[in-house]
């Protein structure tokens, strides 16, 4: 199964999760979203990180 990191913590995102999760051969991983919008730490049950630091800090 191939990983995925969805950009965003709005509706689209949480629709995107739904549809990768459930008709697709990914799995969700993470969510993200540029540092000035971080303002939470969970989305759908998933970390969200900080989009500067991915690479460091990818699930």
């Amino acid at each position: 199964m191939k990983k995925l990191i969805i950009f965003g913590t709005g509706d689209i995102a949480q629709l995107a999760h739904y549809y990768f999760t459930h008709d697709s051969e990914y799995e969700v991983t993470a969510f993200t979203v540029d540092r000035q919008f971080l303002d939470k730490t969970t989305f759908c049950e998933y970390p969200v990180v900080a989009f500067e630091d991915i690479v460091s800090q990818s699930p």
